[in-house]
């Protein structure tokens, strides 16, 4: 059983000869869906997550990260990972330049944010070659614990929402 082959009907049943089914879902879906935000830079875009991150944190919202590759989940670790981010302005944006150098603009656009610290205590990477990647997984529904995953492995692994965390908003 998966939960990605039904996209894939036709090819399961011409390589496998198999047909595939849609088992419903056995609870509501609760998500709330939300419009597509576009970014014209790839630095717009980590700013926005970075943001987005600290202020769900500050209020122990637990969130789970996915992102695209292990270069950008390093580099959000490494951004999070800092200590008193607003005063490390030059440090932070030399590392977000060097990650997006086309972008000109970012200066300004950083100098208007304010990140929150995070608590390093709740504050994980997982990436393909960590070994315990379940057990992080497992670990991000928990108060104000931000996890950041890159490929979302551990895929399989049930994410529990702490009671705390259903309390302030459950889960981004």
């Amino acid at each position: 059983m998966s939960a990605t082959t039904i996209g894939f009907k036709k090819e399961f049943k011409s390589f496998y000869n198999t047909d595939t089914i849609e088992v419903p879902c056995n609870k509501e879906c609760i998500r709330k869906e939300q419009n597509d935000i576009i970014y014209r830079t790839q630095t717009e875009k980590l700013i926005q997550v970075i943001t987005l991150i600290t202020e769900r944190h500050a209020a122990g919202q637990p969130v789970l990260v996915d992102c695209p590759d292990i270069k950008t989940a390093e580099f959000i670790y490494k951004i999070l990972n800092l200590k008193n981010i607003n005063d490390r302005t030059k440090e932070v944006l030399s590392a977000i330049n060097h990650f997006d150098e086309s972008d000109n603009k970012f200066s300004k656009i950083y100098k208007s944010l304010s990140f929150k610290d995070i608590d390093h205590t709740k504050l994980r990477i997982l990436t393909a070659i960590n070994a315990e990647e379940a057990g992080i997984i497992a670990k991000a529904g928990e108060y104000g614990s931000v996890t950041i995953s890159a490929k979302m492995a551990g895929r399989g692994t049930d994410i529990v929402i702490s009671k705390k965390s259903k309390d302030v908003g459950h889960y981004l």
